[in-house]
């Protein structure tokens, strides 16, 4: 596989096979990356108390609350057990971090469909 150059403007170095930047800017993005990442979310799911309610939430009732993707009819509740936990009034919109009330159990493609972004319709968009 041929050396590209680094994407990063006046760099003389060669990006690694598959990526698009060099060792010292990659480092130097991925850095930046998780630094927005802990900034969005204000550390809240390393917090002991998120983990002692998101225990609480998926041992409760075992099965997943969603009924987005694996419903075979709008009556027809999702069969799969909750493997992650769901902020039902999320966080980005002042949602309660820690609340029960505000986490529910989903599988992870009914959280998957929940966090799908959604195409914007041309009412929404003008």
């Amino acid at each position: 596989m041929p050396h590209r150059p680094c994407t990063e403007p006046r760099c003389p170095n060669f990006a690694r096979p598959g990526k698009s930047k060099c060792d010292e800017h990659q480092r130097a993005y991925e850095r930046e990356r998780s630094r927005r990442r802990r900034e969005a979310t204000k550390g809240v799911y390393k917090k002991n108390r998120y983990l002692m309610a998101r225990r609480k939430v998926l041992l409760e009732p075992c099965q997943c609350s969603g009924c987005a993707s694996c419903a075979k009819a709008l009556d027809q509740k999702c069969v799969r057990l909750s493997a992650e936990a769901d902020h039902i009034v999320p966080l980005s919109e002042g949602g309660d971090s820690f609340a029960l009330s505000n986490l529910r159990g989903l599988c992870k493609p009914c959280h998957i469909e929940r966090h799908r972004p959604r195409p914007q319709t041309r009412c929404e968009a003008a």
